[in-house]
């Protein structure tokens, strides 16, 4: 996506005027005194009351994330964000880590173990957003299986010698058959139990960077994780994904935006059809301990502030 597009305000910056919550003042000067701007003001409140004004959302794969970083981002200066951190030369060579204390916004494909060994993250206000299992997986799937398209070629041609075996795989497996999608549970490689084994519970757990090869998510991580996100301050839902962002607007002193932008949405499933309970039962390993933590989503999001 183009850098400008990126850090669009999808109207929330007016003319002269930052629409800060239910404040929007001017921002100038009179008679040589500069007048305190709604945002200013925010922030000034925020210090006194010892509320961060840094976010960090960690993006998990296939849930809207890419919408929400971009609604997020459009509220600091572009040099104080990084939406991509797990691309970023510094953080993947561990170079200059303390600059990414000193940001205001966070955002990655990134494992919460990771970010919490590198970085203080108490500096933060800490979101995320979770999906509903068995929609997660099918869109997680179908994310790779249509870049056996023909269109996608170029960006087949970019992926990684695992990714193109995989979505080969995909390719040549018949997904509208459950046997076909236990096979596909029962033959992954290293590279796809990492994707595809309980994906969600893995950003939470020591599972992207601390778990051996190939080894999959037990209770024991899953434990880890519910643990992990009740140190978020918001842990949203994909059904209802305004709410998320008001509220995550809503304790940084943003106005909400008037809609949610649908990003890498796609239609085709390739037959993997969640109507159909035998396709779901075939699913159900895949899943198993992300549904666990999905179904506690209502309580993690109430965590934090209860045991303040």
């Amino acid at each position: 996506m183009p850098h400008n597009e990126r850090v669009k305000r999808y109207g929330l910056q007016g003319q002269g005027h930052f629409h800060v919550g239910w404040i929007g003042l001017s921002i100038y000067e009179r008679n040589g005194i500069r007048e305190m701007s709604g945002r200013d003001l925010v922030d000034e409140l925020r210090q006194q009351t010892n509320i961060s004004t840094k976010l960090i959302f960690i993006h998990v794969a296939k849930t809207a994330g890419t919408a929400v970083k971009q609604i997020f981002s459009g509220h600091f200066p572009v040099d104080q964000c990084v939406m991509d951190l797990e691309n970023s030369a510094d953080w993947v060579n561990c170079e200059n880590i303390s600059r990414f204390e000193q940001l205001q916004f966070l955002s990655g494909h990134m494992a919460y173990p990771e970010l919490e060994r590198r970085i203080d993250m108490t500096k933060f206000v800490l979101a995320t957003c979770l999906r509903n299992p068995i929609e997660h997986i099918v869109s997680h799937i179908v994310h790779f299986r249509r870049l056996a398209d023909k269109e996608n070629q170029a960006t087949f041609d970019a992926c990684s010698k695992d990714a193109q075996l995989l979505i080969a795989k995909l390719a040549k497996s018949d997904l509208s058959s459950p046997e076909a999608i236990s096979y596909l549970y029962s033959s992954m490689t290293d590279f796809e139990v990492l994707l595809f084994d309980n994906c969600q519970t893995r950003y939470f757990t020591r599972g992207l960077t601390y778990l051996p090869d190939g080894q999959r998510i037990g209770l024991k991580e899953m434990e880890y994780a519910l643990q992990t996100l009740k140190q978020f301050d918001h842990v949203g839902d994909v059904k209802d994904i305004r709410a998320f962002v008001a509220n995550v607007c809503h304790s940084m002193g943003w106005s909400v935006p008037v809609s949610i932008p649908r990003v890498n949405a796609f239609t085709e499933k390739y037959g993997l059809d969640i109507s159909k309970p035998a396709i779901v039962n075939a699913l159900w390993p895949f899943i198993h301990f992300d549904y666990a933590i999905y179904s506690q989503q209502g309580k993690l999001k109430n965590a934090k502030s209860a045991n303040a």
